[in-house]
């Protein structure tokens, strides 16, 4: 863990990162820490600024990191900060509105929205998908099920690649239930028999959504989920309805090769969100003060829904989220995503109300641990002075 000893220094400095091996001063793909707001020089906050700030630094002069960037504690955001550029060797400086794919930081947003319907009396989490999915040949699978990775179904990503012949145009949801309902490829486990994770449960839960509200996924999420928050720049991506997205960052392999739009991304609920850390943050600022959903749904959605003997020392899962006890002794929530160069890392260490949440677009290196990121914060003295000072 970090052990910064200086708990009130006051430090503001500019720093910067570059594509390339050092940053010199004119050079446009150096981004400047600018803290604008005045909450952001108590010095207080310093510390932790000068921890978190040094650590991406480092990783992206060394081309092993490439994105943006926010913690907050205790409802107060500490940094938010951009780093690197748009592209491998670009010029153009990636900025707080930068839109990224969140890969499977989608879910909770699915999960969300599952639970709003719930909450509204529309769906009760223990209704089998067949009363929503017609026809579709897979009994005893329930909408818990689907949210806590025990519905045993297998994964679209491979057999979408035997069943859909025509890789030049994007499959969509309605394709995964019409593979699933014609060619009824065989489930990996029956249903309620084991934790086993699944981008096919949560594309069927996107479905759900629209089959219940009878709107477009998208649509309900912004409508009902992203509006109401604050959101305004976060959006699910449909490529089958070809939607274009402002400010939307590409994907790059280790290479820095541009990687393509590829035919699974018309596939939502299980990915497919685009978002920035500052909506992220407001969805964060969501959970803590009690928005959107019941504090049941929100309660239900941390409780763990699978026993330890059988994870084997496996980090548990909730409706949505996965779920850490052991760090420190802390409790910790969070999801991580990862899908054709896009990564990232949504944290709260709910304990201690840390909110960590970082977007990258290259693919580069070992995927950062939550661990690692969460020694950012410290699970030591910096988080025993967070608690102690007044910061509300």
């Amino acid at each position: 863990m970090n052990k910064v000893v200086y708990p009130f220094l006051f430090v503001l400095f500019l720093f910067s990162c570059s594509s390339g091996d050092s940053c010199e001063e004119g050079d446009p793909s150096c981004e400047q820490v600018v803290f604008d707001s005045l909450a952001y020089y108590d010095s207080v906050y310093a510390p932790f600024r000068f921890t978190i700030d040094t650590f991406f630094r480092n990783r992206c002069d060394r081309k092993e990191f490439n994105g943006n960037v926010l913690v907050a504690i205790r409802g107060h955001i500490v940094i938010q900060q951009s780093y690197g550029a748009t592209s491998p060797g670009g010029n153009d400086s990636l900025n707080l509105n930068h839109r990224f794919q969140l890969a499977s930081g989608s879910k909770p947003f699915t999960a969300a929205a599952i639970l709003l319907l719930r909450d509204q009396g529309k769906l009760s989490l223990d209704d089998t998908i067949s009363k929503y999915l017609d026809s579709l040949p897979y009994p005893g699978i329930t909408i818990r099920m689907l949210l806590n990775h025990r519905g045993g179904l297998s994964n679209y990503n491979y057999f979408a690649d035997d069943y859909w012949t025509d890789k030049s145009k994007p499959i969509c949801n309605d394709g995964v239930l019409k593979i699933l309902r014609e060619q009824q490829p065989k489930a990996y486990y029956p249903p309620n028999t084991k934790f086993d994770y699944s981008n096919t449960g949560y594309a069927l839960l996107a479905s759900i959504v629209e089959s219940v509200s009878g709107k477009a996924f998208g649509d309900f999420m912004t409508e009902s989920v992203f509006s109401p928050l604050g959101m305004k720049n976060s959006v699910i991506y449909d490529k089958c309805k070809g939607d274009v997205i402002d400010s939307a960052l590409n994907g790059y392999d280790w290479k820095g090769r541009l990687i393509e739009d590829h035919y699974q991304n018309g596939v939502t609920g299980d990915k497919g969100m685009y978002s920035t850390v500052g909506d992220l943050y407001l969805f964060s600022e969501a959970i803590r003060t009690g928005k959107l959903l019941s504090k049941q749904s929100w309660k239900e959605a941390f409780e763990p829904q699978h026993s330890e003997e059988e994870l084997k020392g496996k980090d548990n899962y909730g409706l949505g989220w996965r779920l850490k006890n052991s760090f420190a002794g802390y409790t910790v929530v969070y999801h991580t995503g990862w899908w054709k160069g896009f990564r990232s890392w949504f944290i709260r260490n709910t304990t201690l109300d840390h909110t960590i949440i970082v977007l990258d677009n290259i693919k580069r290196n070992r995927f950062l641990s939550v661990e690692e990121l969460l020694d950012l914060t410290d699970g030591g003295t910096f988080a025993q002075d967070s608690l102690m000072l007044n910061l509300e």
